[in-house]
């Protein structure tokens, strides 16, 4: 009989956790939208809003969750975030809306991880995903990037990024 791996139950319980942040936000400035069909690596999308009105701003999220506290590497200033699909870092190399992947923790209290994948992605993490049995391979956020139940970094990667468009 099947039954329901670990992996799946934290996976769920992340994206609960993130919907409940974004919701808390400005008085629902933001709204989280999973993507319920086969999402080739992307969980959602954030979208902001302007006292309630829509903004057309919008960031694709890629929610990693970790049943553990999350605890940075001990030689170098970052933490890994592993099983990463490749066709979810192609999506890095688009230009038409930002790509953010996100790594929380279920621990009561803890912070969550978040990077621009434009920022954090090469060609030859690509390469090595897809060259990678598995189809995966680990990225590495900057412990810089670290928030607790605030998404306003999240909102300034999104509007930075529009901003950009706008004056080119």
């Amino acid at each position: 009989m099947a039954s329901r791996k670990s992996t799946h139950v934290t996976e769920t319980r992340s994206r609960t956790k993130f919907a409940a942040m974004i919701a808390n936000y400005r008085n629902g400035d933001a709204l989280f939208r999973e993507i319920t069909e086969r999402d080739y690596g992307i969980d959602g999308l954030l979208e902001l809003f302007n006292d309630g009105i829509p903004t057309g701003k919008f960031a694709l999220i890629q929610l990693k969750g970790s049943a553990s506290t999350i605890v940075p590497l001990k030689t170098e200033p970052f933490v890994s975030v592993g099983g990463v699909s490749a066709s979810n870092i192609q999506y890095a190399f688009q230009t038409n809306i930002p790509v953010i992947i996100v790594y929380i923790s279920l621990k009561t209290g803890s912070s969550y991880y978040y990077a621009d994948m434009h920022t954090i992605v090469s060609e030859d993490i690509l390469e090595t995903a897809q060259n990678n049995e598995s189809g995966k391979t680990t990225l590495r956020i900057p412990v810089g990037n670290c928030a607790l139940d605030n998404i306003e970094p999240l909102v300034e990667i999104i509007n930075n990024y529009y901003e950009r468009r706008q004056s080119n």
